[in-house]
């Protein structure tokens, strides 16, 4: 333990005899670890959107289609209410679902005084309506799941709602008032199981940039409204049923739309995802090139500084030999003092992220950001970082190997 102590401690030596050397490879490591953290982070999230879109859909996205559906044409609501009537096993859902933030249950008077009520906490939450519900693999622990149109027996029910796992005591068929003045309630279906997630439809159709944001949310302390009508306001997906082919719904849906005057184009959602891939790839390969440039020059800079650091250094060493240390014990000091370098770049840039992600962006963003960050991008970071300090370490140290113990003592001013 003394002989690690000893040899830190001359390792911050010889930090000292050059603090403005080590600040400036510091700073320079932190730019190069901050731009490798972006650049990873771009790609991972912009990989990660596709394969969780598709992990949240329930027939993922080869099972799943976009609707287009031109403004101020025809009557597409009554079209598709028309072919659903006609197909009844044509369409498994239709629709969208749109995610969102609530402080608890915000919306709901009623049950915002109960004990389930999250403050200023953030919870998922989820619209949707009885025809888009099969877009999502949604189980029950309680309570069954609606049929595509089905109505409620109370006219004065406008919304239905899924609870999220952590409400066990709120029994189901529970009505809360929504509107006093008009008598307007709202009743609990039933409660989800744990881990149920629900896909953004309405964030997965819209976003095409790099930055896909969560195509999901977990609900164990949310819910998922539900309106019992057909809305076409939002970005539309389908999924159909088995036994019927893409060309079959989209030839039903074109004599549809002429029979109703209405403009719709459906296509397949991985149509939109090769368009998202076309048009991000350029940006996150041209972050990736920047990246290596950037890690090369600051690589070889590194090495540079280190080299000429040794030679500037020789006299220091020399006294380390004739106070009685060896070669070995130098090569050690040079060693310590990249660690840490290192973990200083490491510690600085993760703390400068962090705060970026705490005072610079929307809490919901910031929280999708850490997930992302710490499973998949901090650890790469951190591994290429390791790998630059290993590469900034062996040429000093081949250097350094070069002296023996006497060449050392003779440096000595």
């Amino acid at each position: 333990m003394k002989y690690i102590i000893m040899i830190i401690s001359k390792a911050m030596e010889v930090i000292s005899t050059s603090i403005k050397r080590f600040v400036f490879t510091v700073v320079l490591s932190v730019l190069g670890v901050i731009l490798m953290t972006v650049t990873i982070y771009f790609s991972e999230d912009y990989w990660n959107f596709e394969k969780e879109s598709d992990r949240a859909l329930k027939q993922g996205i080869k099972g799943t289609y976009t609707l287009g559906i031109k403004n101020d044409s025809g009557e597409p609501g009554k079209m598709f209410e028309n072919i659903i009537e006609e197909y009844p096993d044509m369409i498994e859902g239709i629709g969208f679902l749109e995610n969102y933030e609530t402080t608890g249950f915000s919306d709901m008077v009623a049950i915002r005084k109960n004990k389930y009520h999250m403050g200023d906490k953030e919870v998922n939450a989820c619209r949707a309506t009885t025809y888009s519900l099969n877009l999502a693999d949604i189980k029950l622990a309680e309570g069954r799941m609606l049929k595509m149109g089905e109505m409620p027996d109370d006219p004065d029910v406008v919304y239905g709602i899924y609870l999220g796992n952590a409400y066990e005591d709120i029994p189901i068929g529970t009505e809360y008032v929504v509107s006093k003045k008009y008598n307007y309630k709202t009743v609990v279906l039933g409660r989800l199981e744990k881990g149920v997630c629900t896909p953004d439809v309405v964030n997965i159709a819209s976003t095409g940039s790099v930055v896909g944001g969560k195509p999901y949310g977990n609900l164990d302390y949310g819910y998922i409204q539900v309106s019992f009508r057909l809305d076409i306001s939002y970005p539309m997906f389908m999924s159909i049923g088995e036994g019927y082919t893409f060309d079959e719904v989209k030839s039903i849906v074109d004599r549809k739309s002429k029979e109703y005057d209405c403009v719709v184009d459906i296509a397949p959602l991985s149509n939109l995802f090769d368009e998202y891939n076309y048009s991000n790839a350029e940006l996150v390969n041209a972050l990736w090139r920047l990246m290596v440039v950037v890690l090369f020059v600051v690589t070889a800079l590194l090495v540079s500084i280190q080299v000429v650091a040794v030679l500037k250094n020789r006299d220091i060493y020399g006294v380390y030999v004739v106070s009685g240390m060896s070669n070995r014990d130098i090569r050690r000091i040079t060693v310590i003092e990249n660690v840490i370098r290192v973990c200083l770049v490491l510690i600085i840039s993760y703390a400068l992220v962090m705060l970026y992600l705490d005072k610079g962006i929307p809490k919901l963003a910031a929280m999708e950001a850490v997930e992302i960050l710490y499973g998949y991008v901090f650890w790469k970071v951190a591994l290429i970082e390791l790998g630059v300090t290993v590469v900034s370490t062996i040429v000093p140290l081949a250097v350094l190997g070069r002296y023996t113990p006497v060449r050392l003592i003779e440096e000595i001013k």
